[in-house]
């Protein structure tokens, strides 16, 4: 009976997600169908101008939303030795993609090339990464996490649903070899443990940005509009990356099983979720 429940409320999750998907999707489509060229003289800031409007409508809906999806900002500890754990945590999360690129690079564009890379062309990529990256995490963690918590679902059964799901909507660039499956799937269950453990959107969106930044540093991205730096790796940074984290979500869900203090989380909702299954 209980699992039948909490398959029910799963599925009542994942249909309410699926709307607010096709929702954004129709957004989307609205806003970057647009003849944005007709308006905007410069071809950079005319690909940045249906980013920056997607990155407005998101945060406001990040705003509006924030009573039915968001997790309580105060973090369930009697004492700040976990509050520092968590912290800690996190900053290693934010800092294993630059650190692993930079230390896997082996060769520089020739400046000629870098000369190449502009400000208006820099900033509309940044743009393009944001609404990436605040997309994605409103629906997959924000949204999806945070009604699966509140319905009461164990916290890591919806960590395994919303990072199965955001390697499945990678399509088939998540299913060409195995190391792209360990990459997405890992990816989500990091995106997914990150928001738990400091109950901030924030630091997920930031994380998301920060790796589709050195993704694009790489290798070809829609999304980056101007020369990348990086001519040359002497190693496939992802998969650095993708071990680093899995050894992180191992010691801190470990230290999360062993430790009192992060025994139940003071969920919002009518029922909170249990650390643990």
């Amino acid at each position: 009976m209980k699992m039948l429940k909490a398959a029910a409320r799963a599925l009542y999750a994942l249909g309410e997600t699926t709307l607010v998907y096709v929702a954004l999707l129709c957004l989307m489509g609205a806003l970057f169908n647009q003849s944005w060229r007709e308006w905007v003289d410069a071809a950079a800031w005319a690909r940045a101008a249906p980013s920056a409007l997607a990155v407005l409508c998101l945060l406001a809906l990040f705003r509006l939303t924030r009573k039915r999806y968001a997790l309580s900002s105060r973090l369930a500890h009697p004492s700040d030795r976990p509050q520092r754990v968590t912290w800690w945590f996190a900053a290693v999360l934010l800092s294993t993609a630059p650190v692993v690129l930079v230390m896997g690079v082996h060769r520089f564009q020739e400046p000629g090339a870098l000369q190449l890379i502009t400000i208006s062309a820099s900033i509309a990529s940044l743009f393009n990464v944001l609404c990436i990256a605040l997309t994605e995490e409103f629906v997959y963690r924000y949204v999806l996490m945070g009604r699966l918590l509140h319905l009461g679902v164990p916290v890591l059964i919806s960590l395994v649903i919303q990072a199965g799901l955001f390697l499945a909507a990678h399509g088939k660039h998540a299913f060409i070899a195995p190391h792209t499956v360990a990459w997405y799937l890992v990816g989500g269950l990091t995106l997914g443990t990150l928001y738990v453990a400091t109950r901030s959107i924030s630091c997920t969106v930031a994380l998301h940005a920060i790796v589709d930044i050195c993704i694009a540093q790489t290798g070809p991205a829609s999304y980056w509009l101007t020369h990348r730096p990086v001519e040359a790796m002497r190693y496939d940074w992802t998969i650095a990356a993708t071990g680093l984290w899995s050894i992180a979500l191992l010691v801190y869900w470990s230290y999360a099983r062993r430790s009192n203090s992060t025994s139940r989380y003071d969920l919002p909702g009518k029922r909170a979720a249990g650390l643990l299954p």
